[in-house]
């Protein structure tokens, strides 16, 4: 409980910190279908001071906290716990990371995220407390100076993972607009 309330705190902190125009959330795609769902509304996060952008559901916002990104809801105003987390890895590699925190058993697959942005989509099995195995995946995307990992926050209960993560990709503005 004392772990969530932190992490509550650090959102909280996060979405209220003034990111200016580093980051606006730009109009995207009309809709999207996930796998499993009807369609939904979604909209263009855009850090220019990273150079990113990823598409998430209308109904979620992205935070940062340092060099870590999360995508949650809000419950009355408030900040949830994230559904998904990016996190920017300075001075390694995605081979560095599979063997680092993944290990030998887990499967990997080349992957084209965004437009002009590849990756490596890393799945593992684990076992629930009571033996039951389960697959998760998550995804490893080499940047300039190291990786980005992209993680479900809680194992596999969020149906658009795999739609906002695949959305990720390198951002560059476009000069010579009245600059």
């Amino acid at each position: 409980m004392a772990s969530a309330a932190a992490l509550a705190l650090l959102l909280s902190a996060a979405w209220a910190q003034d990111r200016g125009d580093d980051t606006p959330m730009v109009p995207g795609p009309q809709t999207m279908p996930p796998p499993h769902e009807a369609p939904m509304e979604w909209h263009t996060f855009v850090d220019t001071a990273r150079g990113f952008a990823l598409d998430v559901p209308s109904t979620h916002r992205v935070a940062a906290s340092g060099a870590s990104y999360y995508v949650h809801t809000t419950h009355l105003g408030e900040p949830t716990v994230p559904d998904m987390s990016l996190v920017f890895l300075r001075d390694t590699s995605v081979e560095a990371q599979l063997k680092e925190q993944y290990g030998p058993d887990a499967d990997t697959e080349q992957v084209a995220l965004g437009p002009g942005t590849e990756g490596v989509r890393v799945t593992v099995t684990y076992h629930a407390g009571d033996g039951t195995p389960y697959r998760e995946s998550s995804y490893l995307v080499p940047s300039d100076d190291g990786v980005v990992r992209i993680m479900r926050w809680e194992s596999f209960d969020w149906d658009p993972f795999d739609d906002v993560a695949r959305s990720f990709r390198w951002w560059t503005p476009v000069r010579g607009r009245g600059e």
